[in-house]
Formats: structure tokens, sequence, C-alpha cells
């Protein structure tokens, strides 16, 4: 995919540096009817004379609900005579009695096999016998491809775990059911105390359209790792909060290594350069581009603020203040001096403190936001999101009373023990910072600066052509007068590809 887009890319800017009389007989028809009528009216002034008579109706009996001993204390819902029409979408619990429900979800290990362990426990236990298979395809992009093979042929899955914009692609091409009626019905809805635990910002971003695709499952944040104590002994006291600090203590750990004297370090100290999509948003995120869409609209990302960070990571690596390196991961470099910024995850939490046991390195590091030319922290959220895939009216409400009930204190919590990524309610992330150890409590604080990434269907295919286009922006042969040419083709193909159905590589 990136060879193919940066030859598209690459090969643009080469060539564009291009509607009767009545008988008698009728007379007395009428003569007539004048009588009849003024008999009605007589009749109607003498009844209207009597005293009202009230007629009390009679309540039909119905049913008492019988209150279930198992998961939540939800009735089963019984045909009753309301003033309220029922959504279209409304059955009775009898409705869902063995209703199948197949879930996809991107997991592996540990985290797989207690999402099995849950899927187990509400088999058992749920009062209207639905019965929910899950499989984990160990990955987002298996998740996509799976279900979209699915989708095409009819054979569902009912329940995706997948990230928003994924969600916004299936919602678009009429595949995906919005949740809000779901969420808000008195009887099968969601609890307004677990709806208000959701973090505000993961809450939110599920939502496109002003309509609800999905439920938060977990997110993931992105941040610099920051050697504290080698910045310290380079006389910075404080980590970086503008582009401009971050690229004068790069710039000097880069000196530092260039002049001692090994010479395997040389070209090393800065940053190393990180073309993960979230790492470039938060860049240009830090430089101050357009708000994300929250509707489906065209984003270009041809802005002054693209080229302004594009030129301004050109010239880090242009003045030895980035680097790229040979390994895959840079936990290494990080213990070993050779990187006094590296960007990452939660998922790379583990292994850096591992490298640094390795390594006996026991400097003092720290997770910081990324800087922006004002000062204001940058931190990206992105993750995945329960969304329920259309299918029969019964497979559809089965598959939200699932999600549902995963969506419950207990479940939740039980689900995120095994997670790398950060819960979604507000007090298991505050439980967790306390009870966690590592750099859990300095993740923490970061929250407060969040914002999430893009979240409509067209990121689904501008995650992909962003690094490739940040990717020519650093060879050498370009020139920064060119910028402006790939960022105009990186939204070309962003809208060509957005119009095209999903293929199997995306």
């Amino acid at each position: 995919m990136d060879r193919i887009l940066s030859t598209m890319i690459f090969s643009s800017i080469k060539h564009t540096e291009k509607n009767k009389k009545s008988s008698h007989k009728d007379r007395k028809i009428i003569s007539l009817g004048i009588e009849i009528v003024g008999l009605l009216i007589l009749s109607f002034l003498i009844v209207s004379c009597q005293p009202v008579s009230t007629v009390i109706p009679t309540s039909k009996v119905t049913e008492t609900p019988k209150p279930s001993a198992t998961l939540r204390n939800t009735p089963i819902p019984t045909a009753t005579a309301t003033a309220t029409q029922q959504p279209d979408w409304w059955l009775s619990g009898e409705d869902l009695k063995g209703v199948k429900v197949a879930v996809l979800h991107p997991w592996s290990g540990d985290l797989a096999k207690k999402m099995d362990e849950l899927v187990g426990q509400f088999n058992r236990d749920n009062e209207w016998d639905i019965l929910v298979s899950a499989t984990g395809t160990g990955s987002a992009q298996q998740v996509f491809q799976k279900s979209e093979t699915g989708i095409s042929i009819g054979s569902g899955p009912q329940v995706v775990i997948a990230p928003v914009e994924e969600l916004a692609y299936w919602f678009k091409s009429g595949s995906l059911k919005t949740l809000d009626e779901f969420v808000n019905d008195s009887i099968y809805g969601m609890d307004a105390a677990v709806q208000s635990d959701f973090f505000s910002q993961f809450w939110q971003q599920d939502v496109v359209n002003d309509q609800r695709l999905g439920i938060p499952a977990s997110r993931d944040i992105h941040f610099l790792f920051y050697n504290q104590t080698w910045a310290n002994e380079l006389g910075f006291t404080a980590p970086p909060a503008t582009t401009t600090q971050f690229m004068t203590q790069s710039c000097s750990a880069s000196a530092s290594l260039l002049n001692d004297k090994t010479r395997d370090n040389d070209g090393t100290g800065g940053w190393i350069i990180n073309r993960n999509e979230y790492v470039l948003i938060s860049w240009l995120r830090g430089f101050g581009i357009a708000d994300f869409p929250v509707d489906e609209k065209v984003y270009e990302f041809d802005q002054k603020q693209t080229i302004a960070a594009f030129e301004y990571l050109r010239k880090m690596y242009d003045d030895n203040c980035s680097w790229i390196s040979r390994n895959p991961t840079p936990y290494e470099y990080f213990a070993g001096r050779q990187a006094l910024f590296i960007s990452g995850d939660l998922n790379d939490l583990n292994p850096q403190i591992s490298a640094m046991d390795i390594l006996q390195n026991e400097d003092q590091w720290l997770v910081i936001p990324y800087p922006s030319q004002n000062g204001d922290p940058v931190v990206i959220s992105q993750g995945s999101s329960y969304g329920i895939i259309r299918s029969t009216k019964a497979q559809e409400l089965a598959s939200w009373l699932f999600i549902r009930w995963m969506n419950e204190p207990q479940q939740q919590k039980a689900l995120a023990k095994e997670n790398s990524d950060l819960p979604v309610s507000k007090q298991l992330i505050e439980e967790f910072t306390k009870s966690r150890d590592g750099k859990w409590a300095d993740v923490a604080t970061l929250l407060k600066a969040v914002q999430p990434s893009p979240r409509t269907s067209e990121w689904r295919v501008a995650r992909f052509v962003l690094p490739d286009a940040f990717y020519q922006s650093i060879q050498t042969i370009i020139l920064p007068v060119q910028f402006t040419a790939i960022v105009e083709m990186l939204d070309e193909t962003v809208r060509s590809l957005s119009n095209q159905p999903a293929s199997s590589g995306w």
C-alpha cells in the first residue's frame, strides 16, 4: 500500500512541477331531505340538554413482569395497552428466545480468553436465552476485513469491536445500526449512571452526524517518552512545551553525541522519526490544523498549518535533530541514550520498562504530551468501540443487550484488567491509576489534555495515506517548495479512495 501511494504522490509531483336544471321529482326529494336534517338537529339539541354520564374505562389485566435473578433486573416486556407507540425495532422478551449473535473482536491472548469467559457467563445467565459466540481476529484490520466479507454475503457478524471511523464507513454504506434509541429506551436502555461514568471525550468520540454509532470498549493515547535525567545533564530543567523548545532539546542531545568520543552513536540523539498516523496527527494538531469534523464532510489537509508542520519536521531531520532508526522498535535506543525522545502509546510502556532494566539504566524518564506552537499540550486518543451490524430485528436487539451487559461496571472491570489500553470509565481510570505500577499515574495526568482522533469514514483511508505523504516530505530529493503539491495529492488520493468500496487491503 505504501509503495502504491508513494508512486501516485511522487509521480504527481513530478508532472505538476502540470367543471340542469331540476325536475319536479328532484324538488320533492330535496324537500324531504331538508325535513330529515331538521329532525336530526332537533334530536341533537335534546340530547345535549341531558346530564353527562362518565364512562370509566375498564383497565386490561397485564402480566406482572417477572424480575430476573441474573444480570440486570430488566422485566421481560409484555404486550399491554399503551398510548405510546413502540419503536420499529421494539420486540418482547419472548421474541428474543434463542437468538444467536456473533461477535468479532481484535483481541488475542489473555484478553481474548477473558472475553470468552464473559461471553460464557452471559450465555449462562441472560434471561432471554440469547446465545453469543465471539471470535478474536488478533487485529483491528482483520476485524474489518472479515466483517466486510461477512456483510457482503449476508453472514454477519452482528457485533463488531472496531475503530469509530470503520463504524462510520459501515453506517455510510447502510450496514450499521445507530444506537441512540437503544441507549435511551425506558426498558432496554443503558442506566444513566453507567452512561455518566464514561470518560466524556471517549463517549463523545462515537457520535457522528449527531448519531451514536458505537459504545467505547477501550482507548489508547499517544505521547512522548522523555529522558529527564539526560535532559537535566544537558542543561534543561523542564520538558519541552513548545515546538521550539522541543527542537532545541533534540538538537542539543544530537550534538552531545556527535561531540563525544564514540563514533557509533553519531547521527543519533534527538527524536526518532515515527510515521505512525496518530503521531503525525499529534504534530499537525500541535501546529494548529483545523478541528476534525464530527459529521461526514470532506476534510482538507491542504492548510498552511500542515505545510508548517512538514517544514518543521523536515528541518529537524536536515539538522540531524531527528533520525531514522534501523531497528523496528525504539526501546533499546531510548534506554541506551541514543534518543532523548521517542513516540509511544500505552502498549509501549512495559517494553520500555523492560529495556531500561535489561540495560541497567537508572535514568528517570517521563511520558509527556506532544508540544505545540503555543505551548498547549497535545494528546490524541483512539481505540475500539462496540458497533451493531444490521441484520434481523431480533439479532439487533439481542446484540444491544449483550453490549449493554458488557458495559456494566463488573464486566468492564474484568475486561480492562487484561487490557493494556485505558478503561473507558472514569471510575476505573481512577482505580487503575492507584493500583497499577509503572507510568500509569503520569498517563492519567495526560487525560486532561486528551482530544479525539478523526472519527469520520474518510479517516479509514486517510490514516494510510498521511504517513506516505510525510515520508515523501523527508526525502532529500524533495524540496520544501514541493510540500504543497504533496499535500494536495494527499487530499486528492483520500477523496478518490474514500469514494470506492473497501478492498481487502483496507
